[in-house]
């Protein structure tokens, strides 16, 4: 007998066809999908186009339906959102029963595996008679792996693939900028000076998803003067962890910076990282002409100046860390010169920022060209945890004296104490 022609019901429901998918009406088991056809491994970054069938409850499609389809990147279950994804439309009315989105998704990292990203979209009817549904899930990687960057992460950064903007990363984010792929909620990163903190270096696509599969000779460097091995250079495969550490201290912060060594893909830069000084360590004194400079072996630079006998000069008292960076240590250091006629004999500051100045009238006057001279012997008094170093010594310095105010006489069995009043 001859075949007997049927038609679907009444449209119940929306069922959506995601790239890859075939429509196998009839099938409730599969829910009116040819399992034959799974869905295609998506590209971050292209376009693909869903189909959208409104069907009766044996997901027949209805012909005669044409009521309005909203699309939505919001399934019920966060880990199938892709917030960043677009569409050029998300509203089409229903033509003989079928529409059609043209969608792009930006996520294609999972942050919990690394590996691809597992999406859904989600459509609705404008009328209640027909209930909205999921898509399948669908897999999305990363886009061609002809388009790479690199991307750094530091600490208090973590990854957030898809996220725009979609730059080469060389703002780093931070000072108010957008970081492109970087979720920056945790604020900014401070790291102490000579400590090594976690530096994280990724090939990613144009949106940020990582490509596990691309090797890159990368080159690291640092607006640091003085940080070693700068640059650091070495090969990685998609991710790789490694560790840097700032020697001198900069409370507006230093960036890192990541290049290609054979220049085939964008640089891209760290937001700025705040570096403290490190922990208190020793006890700087700094003479007239002399002045702080942390890039120096001693941590000082200039050259000391004569003290006139009997003129007031000011000295300077640091705390510093191993690098010479002046600390935050409230220290009470004691200050004596080795002239026993200078006012006062010694002096005894609390420090404030880790520095202090000390002022003396050294009275004796004494030349380093003969072996002799003036210097200044500089300790700290306990006060809770001790320096490491908890004296020093300042360099030995000329006293010349003063002009010539009186004439002396000495008999025979005395004779002169320079510096005595």
């Amino acid at each position: 007998c001859a075949p007997v022609p049927t038609t679907g019901g009444q449209a119940t429901r929306l069922m959506v066809l995601m790239p890859g998918e075939a429509l196998d009406e009839g099938n409730v088991t599969t829910g009116g999908k040819n399992l034959a056809n799974p869905p295609s491994t998506l590209r971050a970054g292209t376009t693909y186009t869903a189909i959208i069938n409104a069907t009766d409850d044996s997901y027949n499609v209805d012909t005669t339906t044409s009521v309005e389809v909203n699309l939505s990147f919001n399934p019920s279950e966060q880990m199938y959102d892709d917030p960043y994804a677009t569409a050029p439309v998300t509203t089409n009315r229903l033509i003989a029963g079928t529409t059609t989105f043209d969608v792009v998704f930006f996520i294609g990292e999972s942050t919990s595996t690394n590996g691809p990203k597992g999406t859904r979209i989600l459509v609705s009817a404008s009328t209640n008679a027909v209930s909205s549904v999921e898509s399948s899930s669908v897999s999305v990687t990363f886009a061609a792996i002809g388009s790479t960057k690199l991307q750094i992460l530091i600490p208090e950064e973590k990854i957030a693939p898809g996220k725009p903007p979609y730059d080469s990363g060389l703002s780093g984010g931070g000072n108010g900028l957008a970081a492109g792929g970087k979720d920056q909620s945790a604020g900014a990163s401070n790291q102490s000076a000579g400590v090594a903190f976690p530096l994280t270096v990724r090939a990613v696509d144009p949106y940020w998803n990582l490509v596990s599969t691309k090797g890159v000779n990368v080159s690291i460097n640092s607006q640091d003067p003085i940080d070693s091995p700068d640059p650091l250079n070495f090969f990685f495969t998609g991710s790789t962890i490694t560790y840097w550490s700032f020697l001198r201290s900069k409370s507006s912060g230093w960036k890192l910076t990541a290049l290609d060594v054979l220049g085939n893909i964008s640089i891209t830069t760290s937001p700025a990282i705040a570096v403290p000084a490190g922990i208190p360590k020793k006890i700087q004194v700094l003479l007239p002409g002399e002045y702080w400079n942390e890039d120096s072996p001693t941590g000082k630079s200039g050259s000391m100046l004569e003290w006139a006998a009997g003129v007031s000069s000011k000295v300077v008292v640091n705390v510093v860390d191993e690098f010479w960076n002046v600390t935050s240590d409230q220290s009470i250091i004691q200050l004596t010169p080795n002239d026993p006629y200078s006012s006062p004999p010694q002096l005894t500051r609390q420090l404030i920022s880790g520095t202090s100045n000390y002022n003396f009238v050294l009275k004796r006057a004494t030349n380093t060209s003969t072996g002799v001279g003036a210097r200044f012997f500089a300790q700290e008094l306990q006060d809770g945890a001790p320096l490491p170093s908890s004296n020093t010594y300042s360099s030995y310095f000329t006293v010349s004296p003063g002009s010539a105010a009186r004439l002396q006489v000495l008999p025979p069995n005395l004779s002169a104490a320079a510096g005595s009043a």
